[in-house]
């Protein structure tokens, strides 16, 4: 294996495991993506010390995980250079951002007619978005 792979690799503590003999590859990152060590860690950081509501306490650990998330958001809107943190927003999983993205952008063309075109291999949380739309 090259350096980039092994280095990538030993980001990821399940990828260290073998199976048959063999390294771990893990293909079904749809269904549940692995965690590299800095997000397990900064996860351990957030159970163990700042675990309380966001945006909704005025206590010290709500204020800790309130600051902490909107430190994310600044990461997030860093490196994809958006113009304003109002622009990141952080849904539970990749569904809801689709539905997010989908029915934003029917709102945004409602007036150039009814119609969104897919392929027939779309996934059907993609599709069941679409058809709702109808409604």
């Amino acid at each position: 294996m090259s350096d980039v792979i092994l280095n990538v690799r030993s980001d990821f503590p399940c990828l260290g495991q073998q199976e048959q003999g063999k390294p771990l590859t893990y293909l079904d990152s749809a269904a549940t993506a692995l965690k590299p060590t800095r997000v397990i860690d900064a996860l351990t950081q957030h159970y163990a010390f700042e675990s309380a509501n966001v945006h909704r306490g005025v206590h010290p650990l709500s204020e800790k995980a309130t600051a902490a998330f909107e430190r994310s958001r600044e990461t997030v809107r860093s490196h994809l250079n958006a113009a304003s943190t109002r622009e990141i927003i952080f849904t539970s999983g990749g569904s809801e951002s689709n539905n997010l993205a989908i029915k934003g952008v029917a709102e945004a063309y409602a007036d150039k007619g009814r119609h969104i075109i897919t392929s027939a291999v779309e996934h059907p949380a993609v599709t069941e978005v679409c058809q709702n739309l109808q409604s």
